[in-house]
């Protein structure tokens, strides 16, 4: 992953100076290497898709696991589960939007810090009594 970032940073400042050469096929030249970014850019997302795809898959699977288990609570114990609940769910949407969004070279550092984090929510929202 570092070796494609460092890869995407190289083209996207090769882009300026290949518009400025005198070489002919300067126009060329530019689009080659803009090409060449999205390419970057393209398998860094594919990256960060295969990476996140299980962890995400087992945090659907989890939270559907504490809808069941708050559904059958009572009291406050329920009451504080379907809190956690919905803050598990907004975290797990933030991180499908980022996913989604993928600006920016630490993006992928980002998602699996969030990643991290709904893990910790989930296991703190199962030990709900």
């Amino acid at each position: 992953m570092k070796n494609t970032i460092q890869f995407c940073l190289a083209l996207a400042l090769a882009i300026p100076l290949a518009a400025c050469s005198e070489n002919k096929a300067g126009t060329s030249t530019m689009k080659d290497a803009a090409d060449k970014v999205s390419a970057g850019v393209d398998s860094m997302k594919a990256e960060v898709s295969k990476m996140t795809e299980a962890p995400m898959a087992e945090a659907g699977k989890q939270i559907s696991e504490l809808q069941t288990k708050a559904a059958n609570m009572t009291g406050e114990g329920k009451t504080k589960l379907e809190g956690m609940i919905k803050s598990i769910t907004a975290k797990k949407d933030d991180i499908m939007k980022m996913m989604g969004d993928m600006k920016g070279a630490d993006i992928k550092d980002k998602i699996m810090n969030n990643i991290t984090e709904l893990k910790k929510m989930i296991t703190e929202a199962f030990a709900v009594k």
